[in-house]
């Protein structure tokens, strides 16, 4: 295969620094705009565009673990800011729907592909913006509270009633760990990961070779496939089974089944799925950037893994091109640390949601705008917008 080289790499590589500053914060890959500017701007063919944002997510996506992982053990507070629980529920069914939404997504025709992308991105953008508003309610009224009780306070000894408490329910899944059951936790994460890779490299894909030249979509394939889908989805189903405090068996089955839908529509819409995962889990009980974090894992073990399969398989530029997967790293991180510094000076984490939700809405219009233009030249050249493809 011929190598390829990005063009305009003076313009491209200031923006692809931006893009991670902006995406990688509130937990989104960066995809919806890393694609389309290595295609439109870097000239890069399509699969080699994918393949190199692949390389740029996974560098993103490192720098914003490790952010998460930095802030979790210096807070003063000492919080979970990646769940690990979440990852072991999350990760597996998000890889099994991805499995199988990729054959749907080889088949539909471009048109649909590009109404579904348009609605799902558009759909994380309403999650994002209505629990941002919910959040911003909120901390409004926390705000208020607080100063309430601060002219209290000024004003003499406070007396709270017994019978003002209010005992809070924490979820099952979002109540502490002990230390043993952290290590089982990553433990899992680190095989699910290396299952995910090995997985690729031996079975291939419809753009790339199987290392060990298994034939794509034939017979011992297929066996393979049956038997990696079975084993991640042991992985929920055995967490539900072994972790038996109260709500929590059903709550991760709740999580595993909607990750799994996830998983699927994503590849469908050929996404990386930050753009929902993000929004969902929010939903679910954790904070922005908890559920930033904690999404960041599982957009990690993703690109990655793909980023390995492009790479072997040629997909990826020239060698003297690749530093730039060095600054969604660098974007990454410094986003991070502005938004942390901005939110901690408002003390508002709904900020977060907004500009999650503002990302969505972008990756919707400029897809859309690109899309159309891609059907039109297309059918320009006698291509059909609604023809179909192949499973394989």
């Amino acid at each position: 295969m011929d190598t390829v080289h990005i063009e305009n790499i003076g313009i491209v590589a200031p923006l692809v620094f931006i893009i991670a500053m902006l995406c990688m914060p509130p937990g989104v890959g960066g995809g919806i705009l890393f694609v389309p500017l290595l295609n439109l701007v870097g000239r890069l063919p399509s699969k080699n565009a994918t393949a190199m944002s692949q390389g740029l997510i996974m560098s993103a996506t490192v720098a914003k673990v490790l952010f998460s992982l930095h802030a979790q053990y210096t807070s003063r507070r000492r919080g979970r800011v990646i769940n690990l629980p979440y990852v072991v529920l999350m990760l597996p069914c998000m890889i099994v729907g991805g499995l199988i939404g990729i054959y749907i997504y080889s088949w539909l025709p471009v048109l649909i592909q590009l109404i579904l992308y348009v609605i799902t991105a558009l759909f994380g953008s309403a999650m994002s913006l209505l629990k941002g508003f919910h959040l911003w309610r909120a901390e409004t009224s926390e705000k208020e509270k607080a100063k309430r009780d601060a002219e209290v306070s000024a004003g003499g000894t406070l007396k709270v009633p017994a019978s003002s408490t209010v005992e809070t329910v924490v979820p099952p899944l979002l109540r502490p760990i002990t230390r043993r059951k952290a290590v089982a936790c990553v433990i899992t994460i680190f095989a699910v990961w290396i299952l995910v890779i090995l997985s690729r490299l031996i079975l291939g894909s419809s753009s790339t070779r199987s290392i060990v030249g298994i034939s794509y979509c034939e017979g011992l394939y297929w066996a393979l496939s049956v038997v990696v889908v079975v084993v991640l989805l042991m992985v929920p189903l055995a967490y539900a089974l072994i972790d038996r405090s109260p709500g929590s068996s059903k709550a991760a089955l709740t999580l595993s089944g909607s990750l799994l839908g996830i998983g699927f529509l994503a590849a469908v819409v050929g996404i990386s799925g930050g753009i929902i995962i993000t929004p969902l889990v929010m939903f679910t009980g954790l904070t922005p950037p908890q559920a930033s974090g904690t999404g960041s894992v599982v957009i990690l073990v993703n690109s990655s893994s793909l980023a390995l399969s492009f790479g072997l398989g040629g997909y990826l530029p020239d060698a003297s091109a690749l530093w730039i997967i060095a600054l969604p790293f660098c974007g990454a991180l410094t986003g991070d640390i502005i938004l942390t510094r901005i939110m901690r000076r408002t003390g508002r984490t709904s900020i977060l949601a907004f500009l999650l939700s503002s990302l969505a809405a972008l990756g919707a219009i400029i897809v859309l705008i690109t899309g159309i233009i891609s059907i039109v030249n297309d059918s320009n050249t006698g291509a059909s917008p609604l023809s179909t493809g192949s499973f394989c």
